[in-house]
């Protein structure tokens, strides 16, 4: 089973390790990982920072560290941490419902197969989402061998496991009403008196991490800005199930492709959950979607797929109910199959049994895999388009201006923040920049009055405007402008607000402020050549379309 979904993995995602780029937010961690100090002091709550996210900054640094810029290596994790999910996915499904060999083998191929895995998968800076998920899943499998054997033995690696999603990412915060589900879909149910010694642990960890987050900022941490809305909930859940149920990029497919798949599945679902014998693995995978869903309700999610990595763990119980709904559809199908032979035999009964029922399911599952992984392939494309883009505006950039004066800033306009929901530089180009040519800048969104921010009147080196713009006829981003500028005294290091959802989106004028040590203070690679390899891919035509 490990095997075939593993393979599964890396058949479908192979041209992510081929594309070899980095993108947006990329370049800002790997700047930080070239500044992070290994150590206990690295898993205390920062207050320069609204997340409390230890673990994944330290594999930055360790990856910073084995692949220096090399996206490859990068890329590779991703993909290992996504095989191992799908793995423990299916295995989390065959220790709940024992019996249900295809259920579990089908659970872990879908996950690992969903389109709406693309952006997780593909942008490196989605490793948090992928660690919680790991170690959540081996946090309750260990927990179901506690429970199984009545050892307090196993409850001890339950809780590291759940320390470690804890300091992955927020969505870990789920983990006791996770607990709960998990006990109440399990056949054999442990006394709950044992459940409670489990939620004790899980609560203390759970606990001290809120504890240090209220001492340090106050708050709980989170994006700033962007509050949680009980109005909109239920059509934030509405958007995210139907992405989960058609997860097709609307700028790559066209509208008719993904009604018809949306409808196709929906109808799929539907007859299949009503004709199923044992409702237990539908109610878990609709309730662990609801569960893991609710933290991120406030996070805007585009039709282009931006921001779908707020849906990877929830996808787990989607991709459960999708599974057992194909399995009750196998089912109907065999039941009708058997009366039609029972009147053609003369009116005498046959069942099929067992058998017919798990080649029937296969033949349901295997076309929406093909569908799956060709889906995947093509939605991948814009990924590849956007590293090659990432290195032609550098390029654009560096051609106009070789090396940047120390002190310089550079004011832009319509920043480049994604093509077809592959994101560019929403943030990170003078990241990217000093990255590859050793030149570092100041970057201005927008521009402020000199007399309202003293403190930046003083500052040395120039000043220069670049504009972007989208050529249609080339289909990429290109430099429009760039000259010297006033110094204005503009903010320094602000990074505009993204806009969602957008084929290919420039950023507007209004601001998020980037730390400037994020811009300035890592360790800088020798002037000359690329410090990361550009992408393969031919160089497009220059244009000047609108």
């Amino acid at each position: 089973m490990a095997t075939l979904i593993l393979g599964s993995v890396f058949l479908v995602f192979w041209p992510v390790l081929e594309a070899s780029a980095f993108y947006g937010d990329d370049f800002v961690l790997l700047d930080q990982a070239g500044m992070h100090v290994f150590g206990l002091q690295s898993f205390a709550v920062r207050k320069a920072w609204f997340f409390h996210r230890p673990l994944i900054m330290n594999l930055w640094a360790l990856a910073r560290r084995a692949f220096d810029l090399d996206p490859p290596g990068y890329h590779l994790v991703s993909l290992s941490i996504h095989g191992a999910n799908s793995v423990l996915v299916a295995a989390l499904v065959a220790a709940l419902f024992p019996g249900s060999a295809l259920l579990a083998v089908a659970t872990g191929l879908l996950f690992a197969l969903c389109p709406i895995h693309v952006e997780p998968v593909t942008w490196t800076a989605c490793w948090y989402d992928l660690s919680v998920t790991l170690w959540l899943c081996v946090s309750l499998l260990f927990l179901l061998g506690a429970w199984t054997r009545r050892s307090l033995a196993w409850h001890a690696p339950f809780l590291v496991s759940y320390q470690l999603a804890l300091w992955s990412k927020e969505s870990a915060f789920v983990l006791p009403a996770v607990v709960v589900l998990v006990w109440l879909a399990r056949a054999d149910r442990p006394p709950p008196r044992t459940l409670l010694g489990s939620l004790a642990g899980a609560g203390a960890l759970l606990g001290l991490d809120l504890l240090q987050r209220l001492a340090v900022w106050g708050t709980l941490g989170g994006y700033p800005g962007m509050p949680w809305r009980l109005d909109d909930l239920w059509s934030r859940w509405r958007l995210a199930a139907s992405l989960l149920l058609a997860p097709l990029n609307v700028t790559v497919f066209p509208e008719s492709a993904v009604l018809g798949w949306l409808g196709g599945v929906a109808a799929l679902v539907a007859v299949g959950a009503l004709a199923l014998r044992d409702r237990r693995p539908l109610a878990f995978g609709v309730a662990w979607l609801t569960i893991t869903l609710a933290p991120v309700m406030n996070l805007p999610i585009g039709t282009d797929l931006q921001n779908t990595r707020f849906l990877y763990l929830p996808s787990v119980g989607f991709c459960v109910c999708l599974a057992a709904s194909l399995g009750g559809l196998s089912g109907l199908l065999v039941t009708v199959a058997g009366r039609v032979r029972a009147i053609i035999g003369a009116g005498r009964a046959s069942r099929w049994g067992t058998g017919p029922e798990l080649a029937v399911a296969a033949c349901l599952v295997a076309p929406l895999l093909v569908g799956y992984g060709a889906v995947c392939r093509t939605q991948l494309v814009p990924w590849i388009v956007a590293g090659r883009q990432i290195s032609w505006l550098l390029d654009d950039l560096h051609g106009r201006k070789p090396r940047f004066e120390p002190g310089s800033r550079l004011e832009v306009a319509n920043l480049p923040d994604n093509y077809k929901g592959a994101y560019l530089f929403r943030m990170g180009l003078p990241n990217a920049f000093q990255q590859r040519y050793g030149s570092v800048f100041e970057l201005v969104v927008g521009s402020h009055d000199r007399a309202a921010r003293p403190d930046r009147a003083a500052r040395p080196g120039p000043t220069y405007r670049a504009s972007f713009g989208f050529d249609r006829r080339a289909d990429r981003w290109v430099v429009r402008r760039f000259e010297p500028a006033p110094d204005t005294g503009a903010a320094v290091g602000s990074v505009a607000k993204p806009q969602l959802p957008g084929p290919s989106t420039g950023i507007g004028e209004t601001t998020w402020i980037l730390p400037e040590a994020m811009a300035s203070d890592s360790p800088r690679p020798r002037p000359g050549s690329p410090a990361w390899p550009v992408p393969p891919g031919p160089t497009p035509p220059r244009g000047t379309g609108s």
